[in-house]
């Protein structure tokens, strides 16, 4: 996986999956002024086509495609390739239960819309950032134990 941190010369890649054409255009217009390589789908289909090239996904929940966003998100989780991606939910669900799913399912950041772009490019440098940050080296000679290598 290639996560890139803030700051660095490597552009980092959003895939946005959005069904309303104008909510996708928007959002990726200000993602493209901010520096973000920016690729957008319209349904959950696409997306998981299109998810391992990706540095960090947004997917809403009410998606149009074969399934819907939180589905979509169990499946980026179960899968190797993505399993290990920053996901933001970026929907107009904002009921708690809505939240309490996306998050069961696995992904990283709940924002409801209305929602600044300005918050959205906040959240996606966050969960970048998250993930760029080295592990302290405790924790990898844990992991490494476990797994039986040290």
């Amino acid at each position: 996986m290639r996560c890139v941190p803030q700051g660095s010369k490597i552009t980092p890649t959003v895939l946005l999956v959005e069904d309303l054409q104008d909510d996708r255009q928007m959002y990726a217009e200000y993602l493209r002024v901010h520096e973000f390589n920016t690729v957008e789908v319209g349904n959950t289909g696409e997306a998981l086509q299109s998810a391992a090239t990706a540095d960090v996904i947004v997917t809403g929940i009410r998606v149009s495609g074969p399934f819907d966003g939180t589905e979509l998100v169990r499946r980026l989780r179960a899968d190797d390739r993505t399993k290990h991606k920053p996901i933001i939910v970026l929907t107009a669900c904002a009921f708690e239960r809505d939240e309490q799913g996306a998050r069961a399912a696995g992904c990283d950041a709940f924002l409801t819309k209305p929602c600044l772009p300005v918050l959205l490019v906040e959240g996606i440098r966050r969960e970048l950032a998250r993930v760029s940050r080295p592990k302290p080296a405790r924790a990898v000679m844990i992991h490494r134990r476990r797994r039986g290598i040290a």
